[in-house]
């Protein structure tokens, strides 16, 4: 939700210098649809579901929900949409998206070490991260396929705009998720796709359609 509000918003007004799209009427449709479908996607109509918040409910009930975790998550999604904006336009300043990237990573590497030696990280976790790296390989190109995300952002946001890539990103990321946990890749919970995740993504999808396509 943070990554659609903060993409709205930065083209509404153009922050950052990002390309400026207006909002038009096909638009905030676009959007509630897209809204919509991010919350049919999260599987929360499904009868197991409610099965379990059913059974839960007594026990939520005397506890104190704590929403940071939920605030948290809407901001780290607001500021992927900032940073997404950001790198496009020093894309666009250097004319190069992989200078940009590098910049981006270069920057981000440096505040990981920092925030490491602050946290005073084991070195044991390293060697467990090396351990499991030999029987699971794929565990090493999560940082090759960040890296692919910023450049592709990075040379998408002058061209269509920070808003667009946004959404766009964000369909692409739900869907592909959906498929990891039906076939259970990557050691994920295997956990088949819902009547519910299928209306969401097609609603999403509609809803891509009429912020990209359709102008009225």
């Amino acid at each position: 939700m943070g990554k659609i509000a903060m993409g709205t918003i930065i083209d509404q007004f153009g922050l950052f210098n990002s390309p400026q799209n207006q909002m038009i009427f096909s638009r905030i449709i676009g959007l509630i649809l897209l809204i919509s479908g991010v919350i049919f996607s999260l599987g929360i109509f499904d009868s197991n579901v409610k099965e379990v918040i059913k059974e839960e409910k007594e026990e939520l009930n005397h506890k104190r929900i704590n929403i940071f975790y939920q605030i948290f998550a809407v901001v780290s999604g607001m500021l992927m949409a900032i940073q997404t904006a950001i790198n496009g336009y020093l894309g666009k300043i250097l004319d190069s998206p992989i200078h940009a990237s590098f910049i981006s990573f270069t920057i981000g590497i440096i505040c990981l070490i920092l925030i490491n030696l602050l946290l005073k990280t084991r070195i044991m976790n390293l060697k467990y991260a090396i351990e499991q790296g030999i029987s699971y390989w794929w565990i090493w190109i999560g940082g090759i396929l960040g890296a692919l995300y910023i450049l592709c952002s990075s040379w998408l946001v002058p061209l269509i705009g920070t808003g667009q890539v946004v959404v766009l990103a964000l369909f692409g990321q739900l869907l592909f998720s959906a498929l990891v946990e039906h076939l259970g890749l990557f050691e994920s919970v295997r956990n088949k796709i819902s009547r519910s995740k299928v209306i969401g993504l097609s609603i999403m999808f509609v809803g891509v359609i009429f912020i990209k396509f359709i102008y009225f």
